[in-house]
């Protein structure tokens, strides 16, 4: 490979890690019902926060190779177990940890405002936890919550006399993952080999003029 197509192999290679910039959004609890201490995150593409509203609903997705890898990139949440970490996760490129299968569920009806709050619908389950929540305005109230683990330590769940239900709170915009805009220095990792490319091209034609 010349050293013309190393820089553009490198290049592409920039465009990709700088395209992939996730949005992401965080509960912030606003009362103490049920369940209590809860963690909520979810992480989207750009282009789908841009967009103003998102719909996704895995049953239409059949197989891990049909998943879709743009709009939800990841959704994060965890409680306190009384057995087990209390954790569910998923990605859009590997599905829910717990193992994808055709019982996991995954459903969002949501609304991107510009104040950096969302709205609308979320239930996630993996078989081993579930979780809904809906929203009056910006304002999510879980639903409903419960886990094979039990949720003792949340305050509620089929190990306690308490339904799950009741928490309040916001999903917020807290942060974009790192992105290169644009005109701008590349970060360190992908600026050592650009720049190493572009001192073997310097010295490159520096040869061919000395011929």
């Amino acid at each position: 490979m010349n050293i013309k197509s190393l820089l553009a192999a490198a290049s592409l290679s920039l465009f990709c890690a700088s395209s992939h910039a996730g949005v992401i959004y965080e509960w912030q609890p606003t009362n103490e019902e049920t369940p209590r201490g809860i963690t909520l995150q979810l992480e989207f593409d750009e282009a789908t926060v841009n967009s103003g509203a998102f719909s996704f609903n895995l049953a239409d997705y059949l197989g891990a190779h049909k998943r879709p890898r743009q709009g939800l990139l990841s959704l994060t949440y965890s409680f306190d177990a009384e057995n087990g970490d209390g954790l569910m996760s998923y990605s859009s490129r590997t599905g829910f940890d717990s193992g994808y299968g055709p019982d996991a569920l995954l459903e969002l009806d949501l609304r991107f405002g510009s104040d950096g709050l969302l709205s609308g619908y979320i239930y996630a389950n993996d078989t081993e936890h579930h979780v809904g929540l809906d929203s009056s305005g910006s304002l999510f109230t879980v639903f409903t919550a419960n886990s094979d683990a039990g949720m003792g330590g949340a305050g509620c769940g089929w190990t306690t006399d308490v339904e799950c239900g009741g928490a309040s709170g916001y999903l917020r915009q807290t942060g974009i993952t790192p992105t290169v805009p644009a005109g701008e220095v590349p970060e360190p990792a992908l600026a050592g080999p650009l720049l190493g490319l572009g001192v073997l091209a310097a010295a490159a034609t520096r040869r061919r003029k000395q011929r």
